[in-house]
Parts: structure tokens; C-alpha cells; sequence
């Protein structure tokens, strides 16, 4: 009797971990449909588009979404209660949202600050009064789905566990596999697309350009292609480029601005949604601008934080003019402008902003 109980208890905890497994699998499964829909076709359209860092959204968020996926699974798997287990996929979904709607701007403004030290504190994304509001609409939408979703995994862990082949098997836990998507699709829809439009736009318009510079066409044609946007980068737009989001309007995430890198001619290019307006370069805006401001300027298109105005005022002082003021990297729209002096000298300064500019830091360059 004491051999049938052991047997039957062993039997039993096989049982319950495969059903473990299985809930984790399924979780891994969801993650993925997630974190593809979700970032992948952002991913791809931006790589397309010549756009920095295309993949980074795609490989920090699809990593996350399988960690919440497959802790969601699993511990639904192990409680095993239906309404215990839509709680966690619920929040699951919630903890998806938020990942979608922070990543764009505190995720990526983190990796930029990592990668270009000359940001210091500056978030290059700040997270902003629209993009808070998304991110909460988001979360009532893909938590609801991600809930919907997860209430079917213990039954689906029954049809896995009773499948007689391993396909039968992987079509039961993909089952889930649509609510995920259409969370992701929504998530792509609310945050990701209204921050890409304004990229692919400027690519596509480059590339009319220098078809329309090729064959030209009809005017009207070109006019709806806004066409004259390029004429203060014509004779740049033959070049490889590469180009980023720059700053962006924080209430309606609707008019934008995209900083072009070609080949180390920096430009800018205004957008409203998807409708390129005016590009032109932009190293002469912040030479005028520090030319301006050391030459005690009073209508200079610039601003200047309070934390900078001792170093103007000492700028003001030198009575000299820099040997040389370059334009060093554009980071979004924080830019890193060096002023080389006579005596061999050098200040590091940071623009941020594109309408207006604002002067935030200037520093004595290090090293030699």
C-alpha cells in the first residue's frame, strides 16, 4: 500500500512539473508574439529608414517580454487557479505596457547616456505629458488583452498535457499567440509609430528628392511630395546619411524634429506628423549662435540656462573671437559644439532643443 502511495505521489509531481514547463513555455511563447509585434516591425522600418540604433528597442523590450511572459506563465502553472492566473497576466500586461510606452524615452535616454558621456544627466528622450497619457491608455488596452490571453492558459495546459504529438502539443500553447499579437499591434499603433513617422517621412523624402533630381517630375506631384523641404540640404543628399529623432512637442507628440548626419554634414528637418516642412544644416545655427553671445549679442537666436551665464559672461571678457567653433555630435537634439581658443585652449559646449536652442553647459575641454 505504502509502494502505490509513493508511486501515485511521484506521478503526480511529474505531472505538476510538466504542467510548469508547459506554463513556461506558453509565457515564452506570448513574450515573443508580444515583443515582435510590439518592436519588430518598428525595428525593421527604422533600419530601413538609415535610423541609429534600430534594433535597440527590439533587443532590450523583446528581452523583458520574455522575463514577464515566462514569470507569468509559470506562475500561473503553479497556482493553478483560473482567476489567480488572469491577475497575473493582467498584470503582466500592465508591466508590458509600461515597458512599450518608458522604453522610447527613459529606456533609450539611459542607453544614449551610457554611450555618449558628453550628455551627463540629460535625458536626451524626456518622457513627456502626451507620452504619460498613451502609456496609461495603453495599459487599460494591453492589459485587458494580456488578461483575455492568460485566462486560457490552464486550459490549454490540459490540451498540452493530453496531446499525443509534440505539433499537437505546440499548437495548444501557441493558442495564446493572438491576444499577444494584437497587444503588441496596439502597443506599436499608440507609442512606437507616431515616433517613427517622422523618420521614414525624412527618408522617404530624400529619396524623392534624388529620384525627382534624376527625373524630374510633375510640379503638383512634387509639391505633395513637399519637395521644396530639401532645398537647404540639396547639395547634401547624395551623401550616405544617417539620422535620429530629435526633440519633439511634449503635449500632442505631433510636430517633430530629425537630426541627419551626412557623413559629418549635421542638418535638420522639421516634421508635423508625417509632413517633412523645412531641412536645412545646422552646424552655422550654433556658430552664429556662440559668435553671437560672445560678441555680448542682445538678440541672439539662442537661449541660455542660468548655470551658464558666468561662462558667458567670461566669453563676453576675452574680447576674442575662437580660432575655430565645430560642431562635434548631435545626440537627439542635444548637440556638442568645441570652441578652440588662440592660446591652444578648448570649451566643450551643449546646445539642447531645436526651437529655440538653449546653451546649457560649457566646460574646459580635458586633456591636452
Amino acid at each position: 500500500m505504502a509502494l502505490n502511495f509513493s508511486e501515485g505521489d511521484l506521478l503526480r509531481e511529474r505531472l505538476a512539473f510538466a504542467s510548469r514547463r508547459n506554463g513556461l513555455w506558453i509565457g515564452l511563447i506570448s513574450g515573443v508574439a508580444f515583443g515582435l509585434t510590439s518592436w519588430g516591425i518598428d525595428a525593421l522600418a527604422l533600419r530601413d529608414a538609415s535610423v541609429d540604433l534600430p534594433w535597440a528597442k527590439l533587443a532590450i523590450g523583446l528581452t523583458f517580454a520574455l522575463v514577464i511572459g515566462g514569470l507569468a506563465g509559470w506562475l500561473t502553472a503553479l497556482i493553478d487557479h483560473a482567476a489567480v492566473g488572469t491577475l497575473f497576466w493582467g498584470l503582466a500586461g500592465i508591466a508590458y505596457a509600461w515597458l512599450v510606452g518608458h522604453l522610447p524615452f527613459e529606456g533609450l535616454s539611459a542607453l544614449l547616456r551610457f554611450t555618449e558621456p558628453h550628455l551627463g544627466n540629460i535625458a536626451a528622450y524626456p518622457f513627456v505629458e502626451s507620452a504619460r497619457v498613451r502609456t496609461i491608455l495603453l495599459m487599460i488596452i494591453v492589459g485587458g488583452l494580456c488578461a483575455l490571453g492568460g485566462s486560457l492558459e490552464l486550459v490549454l495546459l490540459d490540451q498540452s498535457s493530453d496531446a499525443s504529438t509534440g505539433l499537437a502539443r505546440a499548437f495548444s500553447m501557441g493558442l495564446t499567440i493572438p491576444f499577444f499579437a494584437l497587444a503588441g499591434f496596439a502597443s506599436d499603433g499608440v507609442i512606437n509609430r507616431p515616433l517613427r513617422e517622422p523618420l521614414v517621412a525624412v527618408d522617404r523624402l530624400i529619396g524623392w528628392a534624388i529620384e525627382d533630381r534624376n527625373n524630374p517630375i510633375d510640379p503638383a506631384l512634387a509639391q505633395q511630395r513637399h519637395l521644396g523641404a530639401v532645398g537647404g540640404i540639396d547639395e547634401l543628399i547624395d551623401r550616405p546619411y544617417r539620422m535620429s529623432l530629435g526633440s519633439y512637442d511634449p503635449v500632442s507628440l505631433i510636430s517633430f524634429t530629425v537630426e541627419l548626419d551626412f557623413d559629418g554634414t549635421w542638418a535638420r528637418c522639421s516634421v508635423l506628423a508625417s509632413a517633412p516642412g523645412y531641412c536645412g544644416e545646422t552646424d552655422p545655427v550654433y556658430q552664429a549662435a556662440l559668435a553671437c553671445l560672445g560678441g555680448g549679442g542682445q538678440d541672439c537666436t539662442v537661449d541660455s540656462s542660468e548655470s551658464v551665464r558666468p561662462w558667458i559672461d567670461q566669453l563676453i571678457r576675452r574680447n576674442e573671437p575662437p580660432t575655430s567653433i565645430t560642431v562635434l555630435n548631435h545626440t537627439a537634439a542635444v548637440v556638442l559644439v568645441d570652441l578652440a581658443w588662440p592660446e591652444g585652449g578648448h570649451d566643450l559646449c551643449v546646445f539642447e532643443g531645436a526651437q529655440p536652442i538653449t546653451l546649457t553647459r560649457c566646460t574646459p575641454a580635458e586633456g591636452p
